[in-house]
Formats: C-alpha cells, structure tokens, sequence
C-alpha cells in the first residue's frame, strides 16, 4: 500500500522533532557523575590514559516493516558532552581502585578517530595506521604505560523486556531504539500500549599496552531498557513514553552501570 504526500511528509516532520530532541538533550544533560563504589585492586600500572570514542553520535533507530531492514539516522552530537562523561566515570572508578595512580583524560579532536576506531587496534590493518600512529605518539608524550579505550561495538539488537527480548537488524553505540507496532505491557501498571521506546548501548573497553598498542584485554557489554508507549500520558507515539531529560538520564545510566562492570574485567 503507498502512503501519502501527507503522511510521508508528516513523518519527516516527525523524525526530525526526534532527532531535535536528542541533540538538545543529550548536550543540556550530561553533567559529571556520581561517586563509584568500585573497590577492585587493578594490576600494576604506571601512567593510564583514557579515550573515549562513543560520544561523537546517537544512533535513532526505527523498525520500518513496510521496509527492508531497520531506518537508522546517525545524529551527530556537538561538543564531547558523551565522551566527557564516560572519561569521568572511568577516572572516578580507577582513581578508587589505585590512589595516586597518574591517570590522564585524552580529548579527541579529529573526526578521523571516531572513523578509525574499528581497525584502530588491528595491527595487521592498514587503513587506520595514520590514525594509530598518531594516538601512540600522543601516549607516549603523557608518558602513559597503558590506554583505556572505549569504542563502539556492534551487535544483533536485543532489548531487554521483562520476559525475553525483542528487536531487529544491528545496533552500534549509544542510541535510542522505536517500534511503533509492537504491543508491550507497561511494568509498573500492566497497561498495554501500542508501540515501545528502547534506550541501548553497545560499548567495549580495552586495555592496551600504551607502547606496543596491542590489546591485554577487552570486554563488551550490551545494554537496553525499554519503555511501553503506554507511559505516554499525551498521545500514542512511544517516542514520548520518556521526557527528554528521562531519555539522557536512562543513557548516562546505562553507560554508567556497563562501565563500573568493564572495568575491573579488564583490569584483572
């Protein structure tokens, strides 16, 4: 069945009041965050540095049945308002886990690392040797033994209900995932809306040897929650199942939570 002039027309209004709302939100929002609990003894270490490579975009997400495959929109996100905030929780973590211990906080300023990230530690590839060789000059002017290094990672789309899971095609980084069709019961109340709103990340940190940039360890962790369109008071699009500050909030608390867990893995 073709859609209308109209009803194309609205939905591209639509989705570009979503992909607004993100932008607006996830710069208003990010602030530092709180204190860690983590207590784990890391392994000797010198001089850490810590880059983020996360923060650049937020995937928008929308399963489209009457298409082939998932609509995705890449929404760059200006200033390092993301990757700020990874970088403080990791300092907050490992500050706890080794007092003393020199650890410098790397900013990027190149497009071309966020580009790079995924052959960035393949040392038999070469598309990111200029890349890499840059990044190991900048370690070894901190004089850093060894990179944390939290990079997106790619993976089937698996959200998290409270029986099962749901979801279609591949999810990558931070992001925001909308089903307009699928009938979810709301948690709290059991009410049953018309469509559900999924918060993920997909994330990996590296530990890397600063001077040989090879890989002693890494660890993935993929998260989501997702929220019935039921929780929308005003109307019946899931996008609105959160307020914007909700939105970011349920973010930095799922970024958070995957951090505290890499961490010590990597670690030991």
């Amino acid at each position: 069945m073709k859609r209308s002039a109209r009803a194309r027309s609205g939905e591209g209004r639509c989705w570009r009041a979503y992909v607004g709302a993100v932008v607006v939100c996830a710069v208003a929002f990010f602030g530092a965050p709180p204190a860690s609990g983590a207590e784990q003894e890391p392994p000797a270490l010198r001089r850490v540095a810590i880059l983020s490579l996360i923060g650049d975009e937020i995937s928008l997400v929308v399963r489209t049945p009457h298409l082939t495959g998932n609509r995705t929109d890449r929404v760059q996100i200006p200033g390092s308002a993301l990757d700020n905030y990874a970088l403080l929780v990791l300092h907050d973590a490992l500050s706890k886990t080794r007092s003393g211990l020199p650890i410098d906080l790397l900013e990027v300023n190149d497009p071309a690392l966020y580009a790079a990230q995924d052959g960035l530690l393949d040392e038999q590839g070469s598309d990111a040797r200029t890349v890499r060789d840059a990044m190991g000059k900048q370690l070894a002017d901190v004089g850093a033994s060894h990179l944390l290094l939290l990079t997106k990672h790619r993976g089937p789309a698996r959200l998290r209900l409270t029986f099962g899971s749901v979801g279609e095609g591949q999810l990558r980084g931070l992001g925001f995932y909308l089903d307009h069709t699928l009938r979810v019961r709301r948690s709290d109340t059991s009410e049953v809306g018309r469509g559900l709103l999924a918060v993920f990340a997909y994330v990996r940190l590296s530990l890397v040897d600063a001077r040989s940039l090879r890989v002693i360890r890494s660890d993935v962790e993929v998260a989501s929650s997702t929220f019935s369109a039921a929780r929308n008071e005003s109307g019946l699009d899931p996008w609105e199942a959160l307020s914007p500050q909700q939105k970011v909030e349920e973010l930095k608390r799922l970024l958070r939570k995957e951090l505290l867990q890499m961490l010590p893995k990597v670690l030991h």
